[in-house]
């Protein structure tokens, strides 16, 4: 059991992260969430219908507009 101030923290890091995720587009959303399932970057971009750099460059983009929406929100690990 964790105490309560981890466990709230852990909630609001999580609420931080779906509400940064619902700021990229649907098909980037989904190639991050593949990712981080271990899908390859052939796998994703043959389940998007992206070739693999296309890939790869959207999903450095989102990435990034994650990292910026989440330290703005003042999540930083």
């Amino acid at each position: 059991m964790q105490p309560a101030d981890v466990e709230t923290l852990g909630r609001e890091t999580s609420a931080a992260l779906l509400a940064g995720l619902a700021t990229v587009p649907s098909d980037a959303r989904a190639a991050l969430l593949m990712a981080a399932q271990g899908f390859s970057g052939k796998e994703i971009a043959a389940a998007i219908g992206r070739s693999e750099m296309a890939t790869r460059t959207m999903m450095f983009r989102a990435r990034e507009k994650l990292r910026v929406y989440l330290v703005r929100e003042g999540v930083t690990s």
